[in-house]
Formats: C-alpha cells, sequence, structure tokens
C-alpha cells in the first residue's frame, strides 16, 4: 500500500480537514507528553445495535456530530462490496444498493432537487461463460423525501447499525463511552530517518511497549503516555493535544507527528 508525507504548518486548517478525512476510525492512539489529569480526551460515545427503526433513529441523532451506518441482517454474511448500505451524516443520507435493490426505489432524483444518482463501477460475478457484470447505484439524499421511509422499510427493515458521536449524554444501558486504555510509550528520535523508515518506527513504537521490539535499544528513546481508543468519531479528536496521533480503520492509517514548527502527515492508503 503506498505511503503518502505531507508536512504542515502547526496551526494549519489542513490538519483538522486531514483528521475529519474519515467519518471515524476504529482504533486511535493519542501519544502526549501532558499527564492524565492534564489532558483533554476526546469525548465520544459509540453504539452498535439491531434495529427495525432506522428511519426514527436518524431523526433523533440528526446533528451533524453523528455518524450512522447500516446493513441488512440478511446480508452480514455477504461480501462488503455486494451489501446494501446506508450512511447518515450532517443530515445527509447516502445509500449504496445493488441492482436489484436499487429497482425496488422510487426515482427519487427526478422529485426532489437535492437528491443525486450515482452509477458505480460494476463488478465482476463469475468466470469464463458465467461471467457478468453487477453494477452499484449511491442515492444521496436528505431525511425530507417520503418515499425515504418507504425505501428504509423495504430494503433496510432491519439491520445492524453501528453508531458513533460526540454526544456523551445518552441514555445508561444503550450507549457506552469510547473505552480508553492508558499505557506509557516510548517515541524513538527519528530525525536520521528517510521517510518510510521514519514512518515504520513512529508506526511500531506507537503500538508496542520498548521490551516487544528487538532493536528498540538502536534509538534514543523519549518517554510518553498512550492513550488507546476505539470507535471514534473523527470529529472528537479536533481538540485533543497530541505529539503524535495514530488512527485506523480498515482502509487506510493516517500518523500525525506534531513536530516544532510543523505536522508530519503520513498516510497509507
Amino acid at each position: 500500500m503506498p505511503l503518502q508525507l505531507t508536512n504542515l504548518p502547526r496551526d494549519s486548517d489542513v490538519v483538522f480537514k486531514i483528521i475529519k478525512k474519515y467519518p471515524y476510525y476504529d482504533k486511535v492512539q493519542i501519544i502526549t507528553k501532558t499527564e492524565a489529569n492534564e489532558t483533554t480526551l476526546p469525548r465520544a460515545s459509540f453504539r452498535k445495535l439491531q434495529t427495525s427503526n432506522l428511519f426514527q433513529i436518524c431523526l433523533s441523532n440528526s446533528n451533524e456530530e453523528t455518524y450512522i451506518s447500516a446493513v441488512p441482517e440478511d446480508q452480514l454474511q455477504t461480501a462488503k462490496h455486494f451489501q446494501d448500505r446506508f450512511i447518515f451524516q450532517n443530515g445527509e443520507v447516502k445509500m449504496v444498493l445493488n441492482q436489484s435493490s436499487f429497482q425496488k426505489c422510487p426515482n427519487l432524483q427526478s422529485r426532489y432537487i437535492g437528491s443525486r444518482l450515482r452509477k458505480l463501477k460494476n463488478e465482476k460475478l463469475g468466470h469464463g461463460g458465467n461471467y457478468h457484470a453487477q453494477y452499484r447505484y449511491e442515492i444521496t439524499t436528505d431525511l425530507g423525501p417520503p418515499e425515504l421511509k418507504y425505501i428504509l422499510d423495504t430494503l433496510f427493515s432491519k439491520v445492524e447499525a453501528s453508531i458513533y458521536s460526540t454526544n456523551t449524554n445518552l441514555p445508561e444501558g444503550e450507549w457506552i463511552d469510547v473505552p480508553q486504555n492508558i499505557t506509557k510509550a516510548s517515541i524513538p528520535n527519528c530525525n536520521e530517518l528517510d521517510e518510510l523508515e521514519r514512518y515504520e518506527a513512529l508506526t511500531m513504537f506507537a503500538n508496542f511497549d520498548a521490551k516487544q521490539i528487538l532493536n528498540a535499544n538502536e534509538f534514543k528513546l523519549d518517554y510518553y503516555t498512550r492513550y488507546t481508543l476505539e470507535n471514534v468519531i473523527s470529529s472528537a479528536l479536533l481538540n485533543t493535544k497530541w505529539c503524535l496521533l495514530s488512527s485506523r480503520n480498515d482502509s487506510t492509517h493516517i500518523l500525525l507527528e506534531n513536530r516544532e514548527d510543523s505536522v508530519n502527515v503520513f498516510e497509507v492508503l
């Protein structure tokens, strides 16, 4: 997977845009020199549930600091690139549908100015004489069209939904605060390393204790506090102070290194 390195000014709004490039991260490591009682950690919650009331959940979580994704329960064992997927963020609904599901939908884009349709790259099915192409379709709209509830009741009647939020004032027993694990981290001085070596060293020491790294004694190490969090909405990370910020999801890794007058952004695509 290709590695990209970008150097940005420390006070640049682009750093915030990099952090929010993805709506959430499966795993985040915040590495800082400040003590635990002096550190501003993300305030975030996460919930995964089975529901038959997706439309109402979107209505009740329509603030911009919530991200909802859902997959029909009967497609959970299907490969991701063949699943119907529902996403709700910033008041916008996005549905990615396979061809058979799309054919069951009313034509939103011809009735509502804010609704858009995009035909996605086809997926290849079968081999040889049994080969055929299956297209997927992306529908973007808001919660306004009356037909949307019909679509959800038809295609997303029973789903597994994941909800990422910055709202921590939620009913007990339904939500969990994003868990935090606090450990010590040893971070190497990487000034003599090239781009790839720097990324590899910082990533290795961000994830493991020095005693687990065979060549740790080859580096000059500084000592930090490491906070490991899971299932974090990206907007919750914006006000967090860090020396290193490592954020992962299933498709990418973004590593931010805070230097004296700039920020190194390493991104594996």
